[in-house]
């Protein structure tokens, strides 16, 4: 393995602290999971802002529409009837007790982490659509407190695809210092019963022309693009697959 290797790797593998997508909130069965596993107890569990301001005001409302926006294929009937439930709003305060919002977490990062997401913020842009900000949200709570986002299904990628000098990749190695950082989580929600499929998405800042030398010549094909059009530093997301 060479240095550039070994440093990405470390860089990806340190995870502590676990951010909450969405998606999280959109069953009964998976909020109801997610706070059966007691991931908190491990991990430092952060709820983007707006989940956790909306919860917290209890507009309702609101809270819906950006949570049928960012998973668009709920079944319509089924969500309806868990939204308007008093067990939605009950678990949501719940979870919103368990987990720190990133306002809270803001106001606590060390000079270097402030300094970090300002760089972040650089890359990806401001001012964008709400459900657009919250993917933007997602990848600096993940990268400043180095926190794998959880996810119950794939509309996070596509989410994050919209972002700017953003690079996705997924992997299914089951040695990889990734998938066991998600062997964890994935084993404290199995421990509730759920079999259903678990993504878990690392964020990394990354020279461009130092990961050329470590992923596949297909994938520096589309580095070299993204060095060319946007700029050296990149994001790198990768997904570890929902198995």
């Amino acid at each position: 393995m060479t240095e550039t290797q070994r440093t990405i790797k470390i860089e990806f593998s340190e995870m502590s602290s676990v951010v909450v997508d969405p998606t999280v909130l959109n069953t009964r069965e998976r909020l109801t999971t997610f706070l059966e596993s007691m991931i908190c107890k491990k991990y430092l569990t952060i709820l983007p802002s707006f989940i956790s301001s909306s919860i917290q005001k209890r507009e309702w409302d609101e809270l819906v529409r950006l949570l049928r926006v960012w998973e668009w294929n709920l079944d319509r009937a089924q969500s309806e009837e868990w939204f308007r439930s008093a067990d939605f709003k009950r678990l949501c305060h719940q979870l919103n007790e368990i987990c720190v919002s990133f306002e809270r977490v803001r106001e606590e990062l060390s000079p270097e982490d402030k300094e970090l997401l300002s760089k972040v913020l650089e890359i990806i842009g401001y001012d964008s659509p709400k459900v657009v900000e919250l993917a933007k949200e997602l990848i600096m709570i993940a990268m400043t407190k180095k926190g794998g986002i959880i996810s119950y299904t794939r509309h996070l990628r596509r989410w994050l695809k919209s972002l700017r000098r953003v690079l996705i990749l997924e992997i299914s190695e089951k040695t990889d210092a990734l998938s066991a950082a998600k062997a964890e989580v994935k084993k404290r929600i199995r421990k509730t019963g759920r079999k259903g499929r678990i993504f878990v998405t690392f964020v990394n800042l990354t020279v461009a022309v130092a990961l050329t030398t470590v992923l596949p010549p297909m994938i520096n094909q589309v580095m070299d693009t993204i060095i060319t059009e946007l700029g050296e530093e990149v994001i790198v997301c990768v997904v570890t697959d929902g198995i």
